[in-house]
């Protein structure tokens, strides 16, 4: 009797470390597949976002419910699509633009335009050169309102991306975190937190269930992701 205790002690103990080791390895996978998985959302995330002073623009996804591609103004488009040519040179190439318009919005998409903003300065557009060639200079005057954003959530279909983000708005002057603000950055309102030393994306997850959230969508057209849409989650 004893021995044949021991016999199916020995068993249950083999199949639970064959679980475990099984178990470990997969989680493994895992982690490995999150990685990844958390380096696209983040590239697709802030691909979308305006490189600009201006904060009608910099809340722009922020200030509405929903928000289409189609809905959001050409400047702000081009402002992003210049941001992601990773360029400050005097002179852009149009076929640069267009490639990094093109993959954020979608193929056929790009137009050429007379002019757009680029960070703070003016480009204009030279047809006889086929570039955009700047002719302005200005320095951007630092805002006081940031938008501090953190990525909390992302489902992945075999042709859609979600990924959900919270916001807060941080006023670096009066230290102080704001939950809302108006459209461009001058109101702020439902103070989260103040007199702080130091704040950052870190310091918003303890604070996450009382935040704004934003469900981004992107489509996949031929193994390329592109933004469709944003609504407002909470």
């Amino acid at each position: 009797m004893k021995k044949g205790l021991k016999i199916i002690i020995s068993i249950i103990i083999i199949i639970l470390l064959v679980y475990i080791g099984y178990r470990n390895i997969n989680l493994r996978k895992i982690a490995s597949t999150n990685l990844i998985k958390d380096e696209q959302t983040s590239s697709l995330y802030h691909r979308i976002l305006p490189n600009t002073v201006k904060g009608e623009w910099i809340n722009c996804y922020y200030s509405n419910k929903s928000l289409t591609t189609e809905e959001i103004p050409k400047e702000i488009k081009y402002n992003i699509a210049y941001k992601n040519t990773n360029s400050s040179d005097n002179k852009i190439a149009e076929e640069k633009m267009k490639n990094s318009y093109e993959r954020i919005f979608g193929a056929n998409t790009y137009q050429a335009v007379e002019n757009f903003i680029g960070g703070c300065n003016t480009y204009t557009y030279d047809k006889n050169t086929r570039s955009y060639n700047k002719t302005t200079n200005e320095i951007c005057k630092p805002s006081n309102i940031y938008i501090l954003s953190k990525i909390v959530d992302a489902n992945m279909t075999e042709d859609t991306m979600e990924i959900t983000v919270v916001i807060a708005y941080l006023d670096k002057i009066k230290k102080i975190v704001y939950n809302n603000c108006n459209k461009d950055l001058s109101i702020c309102s439902d103070i989260l937190e103040s007199s702080f030393n130091e704040f950052d994306e870190a310091n918003l997850d303890p604070k996450k269930y009382n935040l704004s959230k934003y469900k981004f969508t992107y489509k996949m057209v031929n193994d390329e992701y592109y933004f469709k849409s944003v609504k407002k989650a909470k």
